[in-house]
């Protein structure tokens, strides 16, 4: 399915999704947040991952915020089911960033099938949210320690930075360099 990957850009990871045509561009590896769930255990956690995505459709980019939910409770067992977030708020310098978020099939068809980023714990849903490349250069500079995920019937949850030191410099550095800047 997929006709290349190059990493020639640092953190950057370019592939051609041949069935599509769509060329897609994100990091290597997307930023982790996650949240105990200490009244089931310790070590059990629920994480929300955050990736940058470029999508070009014949010199017409499109950035994207790829979002996957994931967990290391057996929530079936429980007899619990979470809901599936429709918000996502960043705070950024004291204020927050808010992006509606939809599923990644809905929101990119063509991309329904394609595995855009691979984390540690496999994601049961991926969504996705529109960002600007000004949205992407201020988080990348941002320093993010918290995320929070709602939908609109219920709580508001949030998650703990858990990964990587820097937010994609990589990714907005190449987003500067495709535009000319």
């Amino acid at each position: 399915m997929l006709v290349a990957g190059c990493q020639a850009n640092g953190g950057i990871v370019e592939r051609l999704d041949s069935s599509s045509g769509l060329t897609v561009v994100t990091e290597r590896q997307p930023v982790a947040f996650a949240r105990t769930e200490s009244r089931l255990s310790r070590s059990a956690r629920d994480y929300v991952y955050l990736g940058p995505v470029e999508i070009n459709e014949r010199g017409t980019r499109e950035y994207l915020l790829w979002v996957g939910i994931a967990s290391t409770i057996d929530r079936e067992y429980l007899s619990a089911t979470a809901s599936q977030p429709d918000r996502l708020y960043l705070m950024v310098d004291g204020a927050p960033v808010e992006f509606e978020l939809e599923p990644w099939g809905d929101r990119v068809p063509l991309l329904a099938e394609l595995r855009i980023y691979d984390p540690a714990v496999a994601p049961q849903r991926v969504l996705a949210g529109r960002i600007t490349r000004n949205q992407l250069a201020l988080l990348a500079e941002a320093d993010i320690a918290s995320l929070r995920v709602a939908t609109e019937d219920g709580p508001t949850i949030e998650y703990l930075f858990w990964g990587q030191d820097e937010h994609w410099p990589a990714f907005s550095s190449y987003s500067d360099v495709v535009q000319g800047r």
